[in-house]
């Protein structure tokens, strides 16, 4: 039989005395043990910071003592982020770190001692929301461990007080090509990135860091951050703007931090705008065809007295609220035959290597090499059309003389001025007449001093020849290659012959087609420039313009509102802008100084349906002159709204 368990208080007696030891233990170790701490708030001194002041972050908050000390306090930042709206915002990161102490006796009482951390940060701090982020951190074990998080925002506004009129924008020039690329490479080259500067005043120098941050490869569609495997910098060099000044640099992977100092007493920058030096890049020889980003941090430009310039930190066109650099790498020049430029002899050249296969007279090896636009290791059509690709998406091409060479011409011109086929579409003809022996021509449309830009290029069928272009992001130019592709072949046969032959070809008729731009004055002319061709054998052949301009008439009224660009800008005295409106509504136009601050008001009223111009002077609401700087204009009509900058320099 089992025995029955009985109740005995002494039992009893030692279980309470068991619960209440251990009960008294745990508090022990939690008296010994309090919370490492707590953040309480975040402030900022002053309270509502302008761009003028100095300004710091006081993170406050309380710990245990003498259990918990602090040992490390770290400020990061700020750092921009990415926005879509029009005020720029930053972040800041605090980080606090603490370990635990055990103090003389092993007492630690849970005495909370509160603690205040101030940190300055950089001046001049650009206007825009600034938001602080403070983590505690307790050390534990050789790693730190999260405590607590506290988040805060502040905004730092404008002043009256601030000179920001007397503002600088720094950036990377004009991009070229059908990639927006300010500099570029092939594998294993070099490029050579311009640094530009806006300042209507003075500069006595500066510094900045360029730092390649991350690269887009357009065959994977994603973005990657090894940049420092595809680009290195090798070097940094002034231009002519920086005469009298020197630079010096240092890099870190693919960050270089230069500064631009005088050498000789009373040199300075002078007001205006252009390239102050480059960073040169080497390039990975194993880059694949990328899209390398590059951005400038940590930026402080002087005047010649060493005083503080600020950047233009308000009102900016949206192509600007980001500002990056671009490199383009996967652009070898295809110039096969070593002549210095890449444009339509060799292409010609190309196209005959494809043909007859390398190896052969016509394509001898070491042709072959510098053929191999794709790097498969052979050479056929798929080059011709990858250095086609490659020359147009450069920026251009070299040009020889036009009449240069022997035999009868190819004729290119215009066919009559630009037709406007409605409001918004515009049209006009170039004719190209082969002469004999034609392989190709390549030209380019300047489209920047007319009414009008060029939307795209269309070849009309029948002629027998392949058109290949490209146009500029603003549609101010276009650069094109017309040329006789023959069957493609790798073989040469029929579609040899038929580059050795002019049976079949007939004048071809290019398509512009066009979007109105409206003028200031009249409608101005398209251009034809630097038109050359190429016979069968890659030699340049004549070229004869037959009309090199089409007059474009005055526009039609759009069905929404414009605003052209300011003519002139920069300006001393006057500039003119231009707006249509396609129904009477009402306008505004506003002149803002770059801390924002409404300058003048040019148009607030019912406007009838029309183009119309209005005129700054250069005088504020008052009619006393403003000096020089940067500006922006705001054009608003029936929901539209565009921004522009200024440039007045006195």
């Amino acid at each position: 039989m089992t025995p029955r368990a009985t109740w005995s208080p002494h039992v009893g007696r030692k279980r309470t005395l068991l619960v209440a030891g251990l009960t008294a233990l745990f508090a022990l170790l939690f008296a010994t043990s309090p919370a490492a701490a707590d953040l309480t708030s975040i402030a900022t001194e002053p309270p509502n910071p302008t761009i003028c002041d100095s300004v710091a972050v006081v993170v406050s908050g309380a710990t245990p003592t003498p259990c918990y000390e602090i040992v490390f306090t770290e400020l990061n930042g700020p750092v921009e982020l990415p926005t879509m709206g029009p005020i720029p915002t930053y972040e800041i990161r605090v980080r606090i770190v603490l370990r635990h102490v055990t103090p003389p006796g092993g007492a630690c009482p849970a005495v909370i001692q509160p603690y205040q951390k101030a940190f300055t940060l950089p001046r001049p701090l650009r206007f825009g929301t600034y938001w602080v982020r403070a983590v505690e951190y307790l050390v534990q074990d050789g790693s730190e461990t999260p405590q607590d998080t506290l988040s805060s925002s502040f905004n730092v506004t404008f002043s009256d007080a601030c000179p920001t009129d007397a503002c600088i924008l720094l950036g990377f020039g004009t991009p070229v090509g059908d990639r927006w690329c300010h500099a570029s490479a092939p594998p294993g080259g070099r490029a050579s990135l311009p640094i530009t500067l806006m300042n209507p005043v003075p500069v006595g120098g500066m510094q900045t860091d360029v730092v390649s941050v991350f690269h887009r490869d357009p065959l994977a569609g994603s973005v990657r951050a090894d940049s420092h495997l595809v680009v290195v910098p090798v070097d940094v060099v002034t231009t002519d703007r920086t005469s009298g000044f020197q630079v010096a640099w240092t890099a870190e992977g693919s960050r270089v931090r230069v500064i631009l100092y005088p050498t000789t007493s009373g040199a300075e920058i002078a007001p205006g705008q252009g390239s102050i030096f480059r960073v040169i890049y080497q390039v990975s020889s194993h880059a694949v065809e990328q899209v390398q980003l590059v951005m400038l941090e940590e930026t402080i430009v002087a005047d010649p007295l060493g005083n503080t310039i600020f950047h233009c930190p308000t009102i900016r066109p949206p192509e600007l609220t980001v500002d990056y650099g671009r490199i383009c790498i996967g652009t070898p020049g295809c110039d096969l035959n070593e002549d210095g430029t890449s444009n339509i002899l060799d292409i010609v050249q190309l196209v005959n290597c494809a043909l007859a296969g390398g190896g052969s007279e016509a394509c001898p090896d070491e042709v072959a090499a510098r053929a191999d636009c794709n790097g498969d290791g052979g050479v056929d059509i798929r080059d011709v059309i990858c250095c086609i690709r490659k020359i147009l998406g450069s920026g251009g091409f070299g040009t020889t003389d036009p009449g240069e060479g022997t035999g009868d011409p190819t004729r290119i011109g215009f066919t009559g001025p630009v037709q406007w086929i409605t409001p918004l579409t515009g049209r006009a003809e170039v004719e190209v007449e082969p002469g004999s022996g034609f392989a190709g021509i390549d030209f380019a449309i300047d489209a920047a001093s007319s009414g009008a830009r060029i939307a795209g290029l269309r070849l009309l069928p029948g002629s027998g020849l392949q058109l290949e272009s490209s146009v500029a992001p603003d549609g101010s130019s276009a650069r094109a290659m017309l040329l006789q592709m023959g069957g493609g072949s790798s073989t040469g046969g029929e579609a040899g012959d038929a580059m050795r032959s002019d049976a079949g070809l007939v004048t071809a008729t290019i398509l512009v087609d066009l979007v109105p731009l409206f003028p200031v004055g009249d409608g101005g002319a398209l251009n034809l420039v630097g038109a050359q061709s190429a016979n069968r054998h890659a030699v340049t052949m004549p070229t004869m313009i037959s009309s090199g301009s089409a007059p474009v008439p005055d526009l039609a009224t759009p069905v929404t509102p414009s605003v052209t660009a300011a003519r002139p800008n920069p300006f001393r005295d006057e500039t003119e802008i231009a707006y249509a409106l396609p129904a009477a509504t009402h306008a505004t136009l506003r002149v803002y100084s770059a801390s924002g601050r409404l300058v003048r008001t040019l148009v607030d009223s019912a406007m009838p349906a029309g183009v119309h111009r209005a005129h700054w002077d250069g005088k504020d609401s008052t009619g006393r002159p403003v000096s020089s700087g940067i500006y922006f204009f705001r054009f608003t009509a029936a929901e539209v709204t565009r921004t522009q900058r200024l440039m007045l320099l006195r």
